[in-house]
């Protein structure tokens, strides 16, 4: 059994994680969802996940923990109330919040059309 195995990590993604993971760690990644991979088991003690995965709730008794990579982590608490158990477990509280924010001015700038002034003064 791995480690810890990262659903929805693409290809940049998975790289950045590879360089930063010690060498000891067994790690498995995909682009998928949990869904998406339709594993009826986890393959890793630890999952790490973003927002779109759904984790069975079968997996809560053989995992030891959640990782999230999104600053939301209802998801979360809600998977955690569903099993009624307490599994360790993490998220990214500033993760891209600069670049969520940037992406919100530029989108409201845009819907009132003033656009190419916003990006002439950036």
């Amino acid at each position: 059994m791995l480690d810890i195995f990262f659903y929805e990590a693409f290809e940049e993604e998975e790289q950045a994680l590879k360089r930063h993971l010690p060498a000891n760690i067994k790690a498995g990644f995909t682009w998928k969802t949990i869904q998406e991979k339709a594993e009826h088991q986890p393959t890793a003690q630890i999952i790490s996940i973003r927002t779109q995965s759904i984790i069975p709730i079968s997996y809560a008794t053989q995992i030891s923990g959640i990782l999230t990579r999104s600053t939301g982590y209802e998801h979360i608490q809600n998977y955690l109330h569903k099993c009624q158990k307490n599994l360790p477990c993490g998220y990214l509280p500033l993760y891209c919040n600069r670049a969520v924010a940037e992406q919100t001015m530029l989108l409201w700038m845009s819907l009132l059309r003033k656009l190419p002034q916003q990006l002439h003064q950036f």
